[in-house]
């Protein structure tokens, strides 16, 4: 293949790039509430001798951790609509995935503008032929 068609091919791969790149920030300006951290399950000991849970049966319960200020902190769910906030975490998760393809998108949309770079330069050589240098 020679160079003006592979220029074509990469121009065309840079569309395509850009398409789905506008489509990827358009995912990302939601504007629903976002909650970073992770609603989990847990099964514990509570360390009492007379306890079932120290033959086996351990205590479950549900908890949310989050970071703040450079420490994770777990907080209980007491009075706390849980479908809500699992669809709030969801929605930071989906966030960052998306932003995530993002990266990897514009990553792609950089490498093939170099290599369009590339395809269009032309040499000194060249140019002293065509007489645009002295």
């Amino acid at each position: 293949m020679n160079k003006q068609a592979q220029a074509a091919r990469t121009r065309q791969r840079i569309r395509a790039l850009a398409e789905l790149l506008q489509g990827q920030a358009r995912r990302a300006m939601g504007h629903t509430p976002l909650v970073r951290g992770s609603y989990y399950r847990y099964r514990r000991r509570c360390g009492k001798a007379a306890c079932r849970c120290a033959s086996g049966m351990l205590h479950a319960g549900q908890a949310f951790s989050i970071r703040s200020g450079g420490r994770s902190r777990t907080l209980p769910l007491a009075g706390v609509d849980r479908e809500e906030l699992s669809r709030h975490v969801g929605g930071y998760r989906e966030l960052r995935r998306v932003r995530a393809g993002m990266v990897r998108t514009f990553d792609e949309l950089l490498r093939q503008v170099d290599k369009l770079e590339r395809l269009r330069e032309i040499g000194l050589a060249r140019l002293r032929r065509r007489g645009s240098l002295p």
